[in-house]
């Protein structure tokens, strides 16, 4: 009697482990993007999803979040413009592969030592339609295409 208890919370252990997935949003399923759909410009739509968190929140801001483009020439912009920020985290060129944005061309600051700063490559996926999934640091946000 006693291992047959044993024998049925061991298949039970085993079930439950085996369901563990939360994930019931539809677009959160999204596929690995190619280099050539991230071509173009690109719209906040101040949607986000936190680091462990299985829904998407909208964000409350005053601020106007910035539009990013990226271009066939291998350029990025920011609000259709390079980056001009000193010792920047973002490069004013990129190159695409495998769902991985890595930046390149920083600026550098004539009187101003920039210390080498911890740079993870942003990943990318595409999300149902014309929606760009873009995680920069721990949380992901939705972008749209622009026409």
């Amino acid at each position: 009697m006693k291992t047959s208890f044993i024998g049925i919370l061991l298949a039970i252990t085993a079930l439950a482990g085996a369901c563990t997935s939360v994930d019931v949003n539809p677009e959160s399923k999204a596929v690995a993007a190619s280099a050539t759909f991230l071509i173009g410009k690109w719209a906040p739509t101040y949607i986000v999803q936190n680091s462990g968190e299985t829904k998407w929140t909208p964000i409350q801001t005053f601020a106007a979040l910035p539009t990013y483009e990226f271009t066939s020439e291998g350029k990025f912009l920011i609000n259709g413009k390079p980056t001009e920020d000193c010792c920047p985290r973002i490069g004013k060129s990129f190159t695409a592969k495998d769902g991985q944005i890595t930046f390149s061309d920083f600026n550098s600051c004539p009187n101003v030592m920039c210390i080498a700063l911890a740079y993870e490559p942003w990943k990318f996926e595409q999300g149902t339609g014309d929606t760009l999934i873009l995680q920069e640091t721990t949380s992901r946000a939705k972008y749209v295409r622009m026409k």
